[in-house]
């Protein structure tokens, strides 16, 4: 089983990570590193 790098995956940036920012992590959180701003 290979695991990839939290460094390697593309990063993502989301501003103002309310109700639909919350709904949208569970979906990009496996393919991005993600950054949020609330």
């Amino acid at each position: 089983m290979t695991t990839t790098s939290p460094f390697k995956r593309p990063r993502l940036l989301i501003l103002g990570c309310g109700d639909v920012g919350m709904r949208l992590l569970p979906l990009v959180r496996a393919r991005f590193r993600v950054f949020a701003v609330t």
